[in-house]
Order: structure tokens, then sequence, then C-alpha cells
């Protein structure tokens, strides 16, 4: 069979982890800090658009002390995935062994507003026991993090949290990754629900 219709398959299975998720807690360390139900004038914004996210310099990098000894990311390290409906920014860290992405916000948000992170990865391998340390800041104000053990099964995970501070359309959204091993992760959406207009 060739790789395509493999991952095709892939990605039809997670389709139903998605489905049988609604009904399961959120698996590892990626916790859901509020009810994103919890109101029923909501709507939901984009934060992103895959197409757009971009590279920055590791001299900017909020996590610095995290770094390796040499930064290796070519762009086989990073993509848009469109197999799903929905494009998804794809990660594979054979090929990139520490993120450093960033993108500019699509709404303005006010603090308060509940942002949704949904994260998706394939079965997580390493030659020892280690942890994959996923981050979002957005300007200066680390938003979310977690660390997710290795190894652990493929699976999608959702977490929810309230923004600290208001922000403006434009300002950096930026994305931090890195792990132990051969791994690939996606990222499927990252929004907020702000009261509708």
């Amino acid at each position: 069979m060739s790789e395509r219709f493999h991952r095709a398959a892939f990605f039809m299975g997670f389709a139903s982890m998605i489905s049988a998720s609604c009904s399961q807690s959120v698996p590892h360390d990626l916790t859901t800090e509020i009810d994103p139900s919890d109101g029923s004038a909501l709507r939901d914004v984009p934060l992103i658009d895959h197409a757009h996210w971009r590279e920055y310099s590791a001299r900017e990098d909020p996590l610095a002390s995290h770094q390796p000894e040499h930064i290796d990311c070519g762009r086989a390290g990073w993509y848009v995935e469109p197999a799903f409906e929905v494009p998804l920014l794809e990660i594979d860290t054979n090929y990139c062994n520490y993120v450093l992405l960033e993108h500019p916000l699509l709404v303005d948000l006010a603090k308060g507003d509940v942002v949704s992170v949904e994260v998706r990865h394939y079965d997580l391998l390493a030659p020892e026991p280690a942890a994959a340390h996923l981050a979002i800041w957005f300007a200066d104000s680390l938003e979310w993090e977690s660390y997710v053990s290795i190894p652990s099964a493929a699976a999608v995970e959702v977490a929810h949290w309230r923004v600290k501070h208001a922000r403006k359309a434009g300002e950096v959204v930026r994305l931090h990754l890195h792990n132990h091993g051969q791994n690939t992760w996606l990222i499927a959406a990252l929004s907020a629900r702000s009261a509708a207009p």
C-alpha cells in the first residue's frame, strides 16, 4: 500500500478519536481549565490560519533555556497538511528538533475570552522515556503549556483557558514544541469563544 493510503487511513482514525474524545477526559497533561460551553451567546473564532505560520529567530525565543545545542528545523520539519477537510499544521520532529513558529493573531481578544487548542499526535516514541513540551505564547505572555510523556499512544487532546490580557489582531502567537525521538504532531486548531456580535 502507498504511504498516502496509510496516512489517509491514519487521519480517518483521528476523526474517530475526536468523536470518542467528546465523552472522555483529556489524556496526558493537557488539562481543561474551564468549561468552554459556559455561555449560550458565544461563537468560535479562529485565531490562526495555518498557511501563515512562519519561523522566528532563536534569539527571540522566550524559552531559550530549553534550546538544544544545535537547532535543526528545515521546511521538511513543518508544513500544512491538506489531507483533512480543514488543513492542519504538521510537525515532524525527525526533521525539526526544536520548533520556533509564530503567527499574527487574526482577531482582537478581550481579557477572559476562552481560548481552545486542539493537538493531535501519532504514537510518541523515543530511545528512552522522555517528555514532550508544548507551549503557546501571546506576545510576551505564556498562555498555556503541557508536558506529554513519551512513550504514549496516538491521541487527540484539547485544552481550554481564559486569556490573561486583552490582545489586538496582529499581535504575535508563538508555538513552542520539542521532544526526544522521531514523532509527528498536528496542531489542528487554535480558536476563541467570544461574545456573539
